[in-house]
């Protein structure tokens, strides 16, 4: 199956396989049906440490992607098109479920469809998406995430209309492609970066990254970080 989902909270109950569905609507809306996403979710207290780990910011967040490989959409279609079986592994996204449900109630939105923001807003940075590099970006990724989430029927403002754009505060923050910053990233403190393979593989992406000192290319906590 395409969408690996993995809940390792228990604090509260969470439709999985409404939420994987979801996840691959998603891809088949932006064209990478075949593609592989690793799908995580943790309570704060799990999220609080890989923000710290990856991102050297001691608190929890909504949302984290991480992508396999740097570039647009266009360059990653091409990848899942000459991909074999079991190669086309497109990146993980962690969501907090505790903090999407905060979340929800202070927006007025059901936790369900607040899940579904952060989901399409966490598989939009996989594929390079990224509303803090301007207000074009911001809006180019609004407009898609508008469109994701009419495709998934999903009555709720995307997350980055809701937050401003480039000025939100309860956007996803995405680890670099195989442990590397992009362009205008603080680089890392440390040497110790492995590379993963593009491989499929049981353990997610940011497990076999686990001791990467690069930090995020970007990123804005939420508003109870």
């Amino acid at each position: 199956m395409p969408v690996h989902l993995t809940n390792r909270q228990r604090r509260f109950p969470v439709d999985g396989a409404r939420l994987a569905r979801q996840a691959q609507a998603c891809l088949d809306h932006l064209g990478l049906g075949k593609a592989e996403l690793s799908l995580l979710l943790v309570n704060d207290r799990a999220m609080r440490a890989l923000n710290r780990d990856f991102r050297g910011v001691n608190g929890a967040t909504d949302v984290l992607s991480f992508p396999l490989e740097a570039g647009g959409i266009e360059r990653i279609r091409a990848r899942m098109a000459r991909a074999a079986p079991g190669e086309a592994a497109l990146g993980d996204v962690v969501i907090s479920v505790e903090r999407a449900r905060a979340q929800a109630a202070r927006a007025g939105v059901k936790p369900a469809a607040e899940l579904s923001l952060l989901l399409v807003h966490g598989i939009l940075h996989l594929v390079g998406m990224d509303h803090e590099a301007g207000p074009r970006a911001a809006a180019r990724m609004a407009r898609a995430e508008r469109e994701a989430l009419a495709a998934l029927k999903v009555p709720a403002a995307g997350l980055v209309e809701r937050e401003g754009g480039t000025t939100g505060t309860g956007a996803s923050s995405s680890v670099g492609p195989r442990g590397r910053p992009r362009a205008g990233a603080p680089s890392g403190a440390g040497s110790r970066r492995r590379r993963p393979s593009t491989r499929r593989s049981t353990r997610p992406c940011w497990r076999r990254w686990r001791r990467s000192s690069s930090p995020p290319t970007w990123g804005c906590p939420p508003p109870c970080a």
